[in-house]
């Protein structure tokens, strides 16, 4: 198998040993069966959950994911909303 790490904005590392909480901003939910599909082909343990409404998204960060991937422009709000909700 081989190694593959993810840099996040953080300095944190992803490794295949944990089990992640991965959060898809995503409209597509094909789109988002994709990403799972690679992110499982690179060996990582997930659990997944995809938001395409902006309340949806701030909810959904009430349970803490690890990783936020996210569609850079949806029909009711993008990606640059999603960083200023964090920041929050």
């Amino acid at each position: 198998m081989r190694s593959t790490r993810v840099h996040l904005k953080f300095g944190n590392f992803l490794t295949m040993a944990d089990l992640y909480h991965f959060l898809l901003v995503e409209d597509r939910l094909s789109d988002a069966e994709l990403i799972v599909l690679e992110l499982k082909r690179s060996g990582f343990q997930f659990k997944w959950q995809r938001v395409d409404r902006e309340d949806d998204y701030i909810n959904a960060l009430m349970d803490g994911p690890d990783v936020i991937i996210a569609d850079y422009v949806l029909p009711q709000f993008d990606a640059n909303i999603c960083s200023n909700d964090i920041s929050e």
